[in-house]
């Protein structure tokens, strides 16, 4: 398991504080968030937004592509 699963950040967007957390991270790099409060989910990959993450510290995981 992925040590960065469970990482929660926040953000101020709109005027409002919100909460997002990675949910799971699959094989090939996709990063599955979720923002309490709202259903559904997002997806971020670990090359395409290499700059974002690691502003957050994120650790890619054992696979380099």
């Amino acid at each position: 398991m992925n040590p960065m699963i469970g990482k929660t950040w926040t953000i101020r967007m709109d005027g409002e504080l919100r909460t997002y957390e990675i949910v799971s991270i699959d094989d090939e790099g996709w990063i599955k968030i979720k923002r309490e409060g709202a259903n559904g989910h997002s997806y971020l990959h670990e090359t395409i937004n290499k700059h974002f993450l690691a502003k957050l510290g994120y650790i890619r995981s054992k696979s380099e592509k």
